[in-house]
């Protein structure tokens, strides 16, 4: 039977979260609430089959550690990824575990390599005062490692592939400890695979898998070569519950929802890395249902394979995906600027002198470490001011954090900026830029609507411009949203596709049939008729009542 594995917090103040917990251990868990941070379940689907309870003080205390006996082999997932919430809020703090006979028996066939592999040793093992009768019970210490393997070699080769007179090994990184040690090549490999972003740098993805990475599986591969390493397929396998039932998709770390254009890092060895990772996916199909690689290059390496590795008893489903706007930063700003309609240029100069007639018109650029996540602040004070509060385009709570995170990573780089826009000193616009080598990301922009008749995004966007002129970059990315005022600054475009390869099977088949015949032949009847809009907020409302979840 195909395991839907993924994992949640566990709030052990909430009655439902006890009564699960109490199924899985044959008892009452722990009655020490513990920390909710480092409370971590095992899911198949809807059944918790795994838990780790834990409290923190300067000793991380596990209370509870329990594998349904039908997913043993799933533990050291489990314990991995227990592993990543202790070291990202008790970084080198020492564990402590207790149990009887049979459980210490466990801990060191059984979790002593993996904590070891992890930066743990095992320090003492010592009895425990039972206070009476009963089974003897000890207490475990484990203190973080002085010496950690750092070398990603050390973890186990999964399958090995000949592609012509060469071997290639594959290696699974299933961890954030163990994807740690790909820092030193990660973004050697970025920079030599044509099409890479910035947004599949090593800091970014670490910062984005921080903040919403919890839920899913994380499933690296890595290809090496004579040991060495050629490529990274930054991958994650997240189970999603739809309408007829859950399914398992691996698509890439990272948003579906964001512009970031991801793609494989294989740097100069592209067609045998995806020959590699392709025999591996097919190799590994009872993993995953549905694989969905967004935002591709239509004439990149995916869109030419997959069709011929969907012969294989796949159903193939290509979809034009977004158009990102984009600014060659290769004639002087003045020479560009002339390139613009007179019209836009005519509408361009009228807003600055309205502005200027307002108070003294300046722009600040903020790249200094410290004072960048002050000026976050003021965009986010800024965007309650502003006609995204309260949309979907507005910053959520999480995406907020990962702000902060990227800042702590990237701050001193000076490659988290933050332009703003200023009238008699007052900020009334702000962007948030992403510099990565000779690019630039706009990735979100900002202004006060009490001013939105002057169009301070589009002056703010002007001045941005100009210093990325002088400044020398190669490229300004717009990203891909709102897509239509960005093409008043650039006729380039890349225009993308959503790649979907599900596994065939009639439940299968009859998604695939809806999705690619039926689907957009409903959806236009009902964009003419103009009923789409409230259809889709229908459907959501059926999915909150079906599935018992909030009205999305």
């Amino acid at each position: 039977m195909p395991r839907y594995l993924r994992f949640d917090q566990l709030d052990t103040n909430d009655p439902n979260v006890v009564a699960r917990l109490a199924r899985l251990l044959g008892r009452p868990p722990a009655t020490d609430p513990g920390d909710a941070r480092l409370n971590l379940g095992l899911f198949d689907g809807s059944r918790l089959v795994g838990c780790v309870l834990a409290s923190s003080g300067g000793t991380v205390r596990i209370s509870e550690l329990a594998v349904d006996a039908a997913y043993a082999s799933e533990r050291a997932e489990l314990v991995a990824r227990w592993c990543d919430l202790a070291a990202r809020w008790c970084r080198h703090r020492p564990l402590e575990m207790q149990g009887d006979e049979p459980a210490l028996q466990r801990w060191r066939a059984l979790d002593a390599p993996l904590l070891a592999d992890l930066g743990y040793r095992l320090d003492a093992v010592e009895p425990v005062s039972s206070g009476g009768s009963g089974p003897a019970r000890f207490r475990s210490r484990w203190e973080a490692a002085a010496a950690v393997n750092l070398d990603p070699r050390a973890l186990p080769v999964d399958a090995v592939y000949p592609v012509g007179e060469a071997s290639y090994q594959v290696r699974v990184v299933r961890s954030e400890t163990h994807w740690s040690r790909l820092a030193p090549y990660w973004d050697d490999l970025l920079r030599t695979t044509p099409s890479a972003t910035g947004m599949q740098s090593f800091e970014y993805l670490r910062a984005w898998w921080t903040c919403f990475g919890l839920p899913y599986r994380l499933w690296i591969l890595t290809i090496w070569r004579d040991g060495a390493l050629c490529g990274i397929a930054p991958l994650r396998i997240e189970a999603e519950r739809g309408f007829v039932g859950w399914l398992r998709e691996l698509s890439f770390v990272g948003w579906l929802t964001e512009v970031d254009r991801p793609t494989f890092l294989f740097g100069g060895q592209a067609d045998a890395c995806l020959s590699v990772m392709l025999r591996f996916l097919a190799d590994q199909g009872a993993l995953w249902d549905r694989m969905t690689l967004h935002e591709q290059d239509a004439d990149g390496p995916c869109a030419r394979t997959l069709p011929a590795f969907a012969t294989r008893g796949y159903l193939l489903r290509m979809t034009p995906s977004t158009r990102c706007p984009y600014v060659a930063l290769n004639r002087p700003f003045e020479r560009y600027m002339a390139e613009r309609s007179r019209q836009f240029r005519k509408r361009l100069r009228a807003a600055c002198r309205r502005l200027e007639a307002k108070g003294e018109l300046r722009v600040r650029r903020v790249s200094d470490e410290a004072q960048v996540r002050e000026a976050i602040g003021r965009f986010r004070d800024l965007e309650d001011r502003s006609w995204k509060r309260g949309t979907e385009a507005a910053l959520g709570p999480l995406h907020g954090q990962f702000l902060d995170i990227l800042h702590t990573w990237l701050g001193p780089k000076g490659a988290l900026q933050v332009l703003e826009l200023l009238v008699a000193g007052q900020p009334i616009a702000s962007t948030i830029a992403f510099v990565h080598g000779r690019n630039y990301y706009s990735l979100h922009i900002v202004h006060d609507a009490a001013w939105a008749d002057d169009t301070p995004g589009n002056v703010l966007t002007y001045f941005e411009l100009e210093e990325c002129h002088a400044k020398g970059y190669a490229e300004f990315d717009f990203l891909g949203t709102c897509v239509e005022s960005k093409l008043h600054w650039t006729s380039s475009v890349r225009d993308t596709i959503d790649i979907v390869l599900t596994r065939s099977g009639p439940r299968e088949r009859l998604v695939h049939l809806w999705k690619v015949h039926l689907a957009p032949a409903v959806r236009g009847a009902l964009e003419q008729r103009g009923l789409l809009e409230r259809m889709q907020s229908l459907q959501r409302r059926a999915w909150a009542r079906l599935w018992g979840v909030p009205d999305l």
